[in-house]
């Protein structure tokens, strides 16, 4: 046998072999090619979803044999801000950002762009001018709508529906939209029942803006034709602590509601609290537009909280870090505005479907 004419020995034997290596994927290195390394910034890992949502995206990223770094922000702008410029200092391939402030963070994503690394906003909308190249989180609007709709079934067409509303922080648009979407399908709901009409959605979401701006007026508003007043709004956090404080505040001034809209289940837990503790519970409906925690599946179970949209973290990292892949691997650039998850909700009717007590979401 001659020197390389046989697989394995002589030069071109050598080269075949490194060529096959790398086609199959053992040698990534020599190939030239670089580890993936992406880098998410976090709102905050103050209540289990954000720590969950982290906690699947990383492994998500770790199936794909990808790098994962991320900050905690705590809620602070500036220290998002400051991990945009640690990340563009690492030179990694992607950001992925739950921003505090769509606004505040907007020069951070549109300075990391500029530097030639692309972003995503998870969990939560960016200022319009802001360069991301997508936005992926669950359907909060619709997850408001469906919210609304079914608790504005469970009273009497007669009944006057005096409600409080829990919201998270000041500014956060998704949040924005949960309960500005929940007052869109309760009105919508509570006018069939009453007049025999279907308004469209679209119209009376509008008409929810409207009341909206009034709520930040005023304080409060009401709507005549649903016969429906959010009589005050605190902010809670969007913490168990946070909204068990704010609504003790709510219920000294309002002990005669009979609904609690909350923008997510941390804070109508703490809500829950505070309802027992004032001997309420039985008057007071308690709504959570969003998340999902078994937790919360329990308390819906045994009673204590009417609903829940399912907001489940698991689902939103993973698909984070799918439509990162779409991008640094497939090469898409043209992604779709949003890249939303299904809307559910979840109540005594349906909650034995989604329970399971082995996982925290």
């Amino acid at each position: 046998m001659q020197n390389g004419k046989v697989f394995g020995t002589g030069r071109v034997g050598i080269v075949a072999l490194i060529c096959v290596l790398v086609l199959a994927g053992f040698c990534p290195a020599f190939a030239g090619e670089k580890k993936v390394t992406v880098g998410w910034i976090n709102a905050t890992m103050s209540n289990s979803f954000y720590k969950v949502l982290v906690d699947s995206a990383q492994k998500e990223a770790e199936k794909l044999g990808w790098d994962f770094t991320y900050i905690d922000s705590g809620f602070d702008t500036a220290k998002e801000l400051a991990g945009f410029e640690d990340f563009i200092a690492k030179e990694v391939d992607l950001i992925l950002v739950d921003c505090v402030d769509p606004s505040g963070v907007m020069s951070g994503i549109n300075r990391a762009v500029r530097e030639g690394i692309p972003v995503i906003a998870v969990d939560n909308g960016v200022n319009p001018a802001a360069k991301v190249l997508t936005t992926v989180l669950s359907n909060n609007l619709n997850l408001g709508v469906v919210g609304g709709q079914w608790a504005g079934a469970q009273f009497d067409k007669n009944t006057r529906i005096k409600a409080l509303a829990m919201s998270g922080q000041k500014g956060n648009t998704e949040a924005q939209k949960r309960r500005n979407g929940f007052w869109t399908g309760l009105m919508q709901t509570r006018i069939r029942e009453k007049e025999g009409v279907e308004v469209p959605v679209e119209e009376l979401y509008q008409h929810a803006l409207v009341l909206e701006q009034q709520l930040v007026d005023r304080g409060r508003f009401y709507d005549e034709r649903s016969d429906f007043e959010v009589a005050m709004q605190a902010f809670g956090d969007f913490s168990e602590t946070g909204g068990m404080k704010a609504m003790e505040d709510m219920l000294v001034a309002h002990s005669d509601a009979n609904l609690l809209i909350s923008e997510n289940d941390p804070m109508a837990q703490g809500a829950l609290r505070a309802v027992k503790n004032h001997g309420l519970q039985g008057q007071i409906m308690l709504c959570a537009v969003a998340d999902g925690m078994t937790s919360t599946l329990k308390l819906i179970k045994d009673g204590d909280i009417a609903s829940c949209g399912q907001n489940n973290p698991r689902v939103v990292g993973a698909l984070a870090i799918q439509t990162a892949k779409r991008v640094l691997v497939d090469g898409e650039q043209d992604l779709p505005e949003k890249i939303l998850t299904p809307a559910i909700l979840m109540t005594k009717d349906n909650v034995d479907e989604y329970y399971d007590p082995t996982s925290e979401f």
